[in-house]
């Protein structure tokens, strides 16, 4: 019910499936919502897009309007929390090299271990859990309602994109900065060509038991030959690779590719993570964050009485499991009042999930969900 009144509130504000673009921070990079729905539908010849055509999403996702750039890499580099010696591409001369340069060039030559560090720092920069699309958000983004082999129709045309058989400038020589073509239906640009995307789903030899509803596949994975390695998706083709029939996609090893770069999504759903520390008695950022949508939800609704539950892993303590409780309660009211909820529409309760397998942890919060007697007046 949150993630309906949520896409419904994103719709009345002009931002679902819209192109218009906002940011968590100045160095974020700008993002796109997309809306639910059903995957556009394609010709059914072979396993992967069998599959494709039974996926279906329930959340709006947020999504990266541009692959990711130097400059918002360097801006992590910066913080001391992404690799600093990611190079730039270049292309080797006899009498010299000629340097791409960084600057709004998409991020290339880099592992899925950086990528992960950097969705790390945005995390601690927003609060928000920033990933990588899973392959079929990649397509769903990328199709945008469409049902044609690619973003803008059937035929590759001229100059729709940057890869090795586009009628670009770029083609076969570099990459080229982003934005530098038309964005699709839902204002995504390069989600075919310029730098190939690494998503979140690993290889995999079938697609029999592949989840349909947005999540990555990461069982059954394949081992890449000669690294023993996991290898990772990567999609959308990049400047030196020819479109042929639809959006490329193959794998490669966790390690360095150079063709590769990525963009970032997340959703405006609360998840599982830690949001509240018993001990401190204060929300952390992500729980901050969390019930920031929260706000925009209940001040765009015309609710009766928004139930907020915070769930506390028990600590084997029956008092302080509910002391724990009561002090998140607390915190989340008080969060709430200060951004000008009416107390009188807010019941928030905290309730204690035992802890699994037996183990004991110190009382936290896990998780912040709103349930119930979310009523139109």
């Amino acid at each position: 019910q949150m993630q309906v009144q949520f896409a419904l509130q994103l719709e009345r504000d002009g931002m679902l499936g819209s192109g218009k673009s906002f940011k968590d921070c100045d160095l974020c990079p700008e993002m796109v919502w997309i809306p639910p729905g059903r995957m556009s539908q394609r010709p059914p010849v072979n396993d992967l897009i069998k599959w494709l055509n039974q996926v279906s999403f329930e959340y709006p996702l947020a999504v990266g309007k541009f692959e990711v750039t130097y400059d918002q890499w360097d801006a992590c580099t910066a913080d001391g929390e992404c690799r600093s010696n990611v190079p730039e591409g270049v292309t080797k001369g006899f009498l010299s090299d000629t340097r791409w340069g960084r600057g709004r060039m998409p991020v290339i030559s880099i592992s899925r271990k950086d990528i992960e560090s950097y969705l790390g720092w945005l995390k601690k920069k927003t609060g928000h859990a920033y990933r990588l699309l899973s392959r079929t958000e990649f397509v769903y983004a990328a199709r945008a309602g469409r049902n044609t082999a690619y973003p803008w129709g059937d035929d590759v045309g001229t100059a729709q994109a940057n890869c090795s058989n586009c009628g670009s400038d770029w083609d076969r020589r570099q990459t080229a900065p982003v934005g530098s073509f038309k964005p699709n239906a839902w204002g995504l640009h390069d989600m075919v060509g310029n730098a190939a995307e690494m998503v979140a789903d690993c290889g995999s030899p079938s697609f029999d038991k592949a989840p349909t509803n947005g999540a990555p596949v990461n069982t059954g994975c394949h081992k890449s030959p000669g690294f023993n390695q996991t290898t990772n998706v990567v999609l959308g083709g990049d400047w030196l690779s020819p479109l042929q029939g639809g959006i490329p996609n193959s794998e490669s090893p966790e390690g360095v590719f150079f063709q590769g770069g990525f963009r970032v999504a997340r959703t405006g759903q609360p998840n599982n993570d830690i949001l509240f520390d018993a001990e401190s008695t204060r929300l952390n950022a992500e729980g901050s964050a969390q019930l920031d949508v929260l706000v925009q939800h209940i001040k765009g609704l015309e609710l009766e009485v928004v139930i907020v539950v915070g769930m506390v892993v028990s600590n084997g303590n029956a008092r302080s499991d509910r002391d724990a409780a009561n002090a998140m309660a607390s915190a989340v009211r008080d969060y709430l009042a200060q951004r000008g909820v009416d107390a009188k529409r807010i019941y928030v309760e905290g309730r204690v999930r035992p802890a699994e397998n037996g183990t004991i942890f110190p009382a936290r919060v896990v998780q912040l969900e709103t349930l119930g007697r979310m009523k139109n007046r």
